[in-house]
């Protein structure tokens, strides 16, 4: 900066000034005045010197030249610093014109973080939002900035599903599914969900009545604010276990024919049965027992029916009783031995449109079951019976005490059985 001039004065009527010595550097001397703009700062000694006819004075002039005071430094670097915990932060270098030659921070910096010369770093470890005032010092004074300093929690991890990707749903019955996750999901979302099912956000419970049998393949979803996990639940709706609904009784009659079919509460895959069916009683895979028993008694069998879900049991009681022989209905009457009780005794079987010529196969068994006879070449032939023309099979019967019988007769057209009684 400019430099005040400096006159020299004397008394005594001086003629002429002088200067000896080292100026500072920018000044310079005119008749008695030192004056100019001095570039270097310092002391500097001179001599001072007025002269006249009567002589020279002098004087020692001390020049002090002082630094220039630079202006107050104006702060020029940004005025927030954003951040995470446990995450080091990008540092920050506070910057100012005017050459500043120091800095420092008021207020409190997140824990974690500290200044060390013009620079601001570390690791923060707490959250939350901090306001701060950088300065920047020069001989000119200092300069301040509000710096605000935020630091963030930090983001969680996108939610893991953890629970089960597969569920089975039972038809009529309440369905509950919680969807879990890891990494603390704040909501929870199901698409692909059949009509009966529902899914809560908040707690991610999926319910609901299902109604009607499938398989559905569901988008399950955990959100938190780093995003969503995704993950497939199959699932699976099913008929429940059956309930047999059919008798736990059934009563038939020796010789004549005999149907039980087993019902229940749901459409069955297969169904079975345990135990030993009374003689002459089969079993077919639709669920029905049929056939013509020929032994009496009560068997006690176990009837089951099957699906994908369990099976379903029912103890069955089947009461065969035997019959009331004579020339009711399905019997053949009385057969008459010659000589009684050795003999041979003859009678005709009706057989309804099976073929004359076709072979044909008879059993003949006691009321308990026993074989008494059996002859598997037999043939159809005809019989005229009131002037009609019947086919019918021959039988004859040597040998068989007085008692009650059953005669079985198969052929490829079917079978007929018959009772009769020996007298």
């Amino acid at each position: 900066s400019a430099f005040t001039s400096y006159t020299i004065t004397a008394t005594n009527s001086p003629t002429s000034y002088t200067v000896t010595g080292t100026l500072p550097a920018g000044l310079s001397f005119s008749g008695s005045t030192i004056s100019g703009a001095p570039t270097a700062s310092g002391t500097f000694v001179d001599t001072v010197k007025a002269t006249n006819a009567g002589g020279t004075g002098t004087q020692i002039l001390t020049i002090t030249i002082n630094a220039a005071i630079p202006g107050i430094p104006v702060i020029t670097s940004g005025t927030t610093i954003n951040g995470t915990i446990n995450t080091a932060i990008v540092s920050y270098t506070i910057t100012a014109t005017n050459t500043p030659t120091s800095y420092s921070i008021g207020g409190t910096l997140p824990a974690g973080l500290s200044l060390s010369g013009a620079v601001i770093s570390g690791t923060p470890t707490v959250s939350g939002t901090f306001i701060d005032t950088v300065k920047a010092t020069n001989a000119g004074g200092t300069g301040t900035q509000v710096l605000t300093i935020t630091i963030n929690a930090p983001l969680p991890s996108l939610p893991i599903i953890t629970s089960s990707n597969h569920a089975t749903e039972i038809i009529g019955s309440l369905f509950s599914y919680t969807i879990t996750a890891t990494n603390s999901p704040t909501s929870y979302n199901a698409t692909g969900l059949p009509a009966w099912l529902t899914v809560n956000s908040t707690t991610g419970v999926i319910s609901g009545t299902p109604s009607s049998t499938g398989v559905f393949d569901v988008v399950i979803s955990a959100t938190n604010s780093a995003g969503s996990g995704l993950d497939t639940l199959t699932l699976v709706t099913m008929y429940p276990v059956p309930v047999i609904l059919s008798s736990n009784t059934a009563t038939g009659e020796v010789g004549n024919s005999f149907s039980y079919t087993i019902e229940s509460s749901v459409p069955p895959t297969s169904y079975e049965v345990g135990g030993v069916l009374p003689p002459g009683l089969s079993f077919s895979p639709n669920g029905v027992i049929s056939g013509v028993p020929t032994v009496s008694g009560t068997f006690i069998d176990t009837v089951k029916a099957t699906n994908s879900t369990g099976t379903g049991t029912l103890i069955l009681a089947i009461t065969i009783n035997a019959s009331a022989l004579g020339g009711g209905s399905g019997g053949i009457g009385v057969v008459i031995l010659s000589p009684n009780p050795v003999g041979n005794g003859h009678f005709s079987v009706t057989v309804p449109n099976w073929n004359l010529g076709q072979q044909v196969g008879i059993e003949i068994d006691n009321f308990l079951g026993m074989l008494m006879q059996r002859d598997d070449n037999m043939i159809v032939t005809s019989s005229t019976m009131n002037g009609d023309v019947e086919q019918v099979v021959e039988v004859n019967v040597p040998n068989l005490i007085p008692g009650n019988y059953i005669i079985i007769l198969r052929s490829s057209t079917g079978t007929i059985v018959k009772k009769f009684v020996v007298r």
